[in-house]
């Protein structure tokens, strides 16, 4: 009987898996890795719970700003080092797939025109970026050869209930009674992944008998432009539409005097390939849900 051990369940992507699960066929356990400590323990707690499957949902992101020696060793920490004391005591437990939720991030800057596929090495990465690809490399070079299957899920911008960070800022953006000049910027294209796909991809890896991969690339079955992500989360939420269109080189100008970062996240491409996981997994991802875009203030 399947069994799934879920680390990183107070997350964002966490906690909408635990829920996602809990509605299906599969059990899933959330574990915590602070109270089980060492390898050993978690190891003994993978045995006693019956775990089949074990979910690494852990990481650190987003705070990447004015990075130090113990903000960089806390990114290590929760990005890699856990992951490789839960691949060991995966390893010594014997159980079935060790699944590590890593990031589009690992391929660098992604403001490009194509679509990246998973042999793409990076050139530059941040912090997060670094840390992500060293966790992968640390749970692969761990379970090789060992009776745990490792299997890396890539994902760019994921979206779903009680979403944070940027998806969340723009509906706040969206809530007040001001047009935004964001109708026009609809010529970019940006992967994304939603949580109910993540979900159903978990589900299709956990049922699969041969892999002919270890990495793979998972996102929903199009691309979106900034303003098809605006219009969704309009309508998600019911909220007028305020937007008005405006000339994207004048406003891809304010944008750049206000923040380099954001020109890049608002007006710009971010893609990634799933092309093997459609080929060699006969993967299709869901529709777009639109319940998935309904957030929080």
């Amino acid at each position: 009987m399947t069994r799934i051990g879920l680390f990183g369940a107070s997350g964002f992507v966490g906690k909408n898996l635990l829920r996602l699960f809990s509605q299906g066929e599969i059990p899933c356990v959330a574990l915590n890795i602070r109270e089980l400590g060492s390898v050993e323990i978690i190891a003994e707690t993978l045995q006693n719970q019956h775990i089949t499957h074990v979910i690494y949902a852990i990481g650190k992101a987003h705070d990447l700003k004015k990075a130090n020696k113990k903000k960089e060793a806390a990114y290590y920490h929760a990005n890699s080092e856990l992951a490789h004391d839960v691949a060991l005591a995966c390893k010594q437990s014997k159980i079935t797939q060790m699944i590590y939720l890593s990031s589009s991030k690992v391929y660098g800057n992604l403001t490009l025109t194509y679509h990246v596929e998973e042999d793409v090495v990076p050139l530059e990465l941040d912090l997060y970026g670094e840390t992500k690809r060293y966790g992968e490399e640390q749970v692969l070079n761990c379970l090789r050869n060992s009776s745990t299957l490792p299997l890396i899920i890539r994902m760019p911008l994921v979206y779903g209930r009680s979403v944070k960070g940027n998806l969340r800022t723009l509906r706040r953006l969206l809530d007040y009674p001001v047009p935004l000049p964001l109708r026009s910027i609809n010529y970019n294209r940006r992967s994304m992944l939603s949580v109910t796909n993540l979900y159903l991809f978990i589900l299709h890896l956990i049922a699969q008998r041969k892999f002919k991969y270890e990495i793979f690339n998972v996102k929903d079955k199009q691309d979106y432009s900034t303003y098809e992500i605006v219009d969704m989360l309009l309508t998600a939420n019911e909220i007028k539409n305020k937007t008005f269109p405006a000339s994207p080189k004048i406003l891809r100008f304010i944008i750049r005097m206000v923040s380099k970062n954001a020109e890049e996240k608002i007006m710009e491409n971010h893609l990634i390939s799933d092309k093997r996981a459609r080929n060699a997994l006969g993967w299709t991802p869901s529709e777009t849900k639109m319940d998935d875009f309904k957030t929080e203030r």
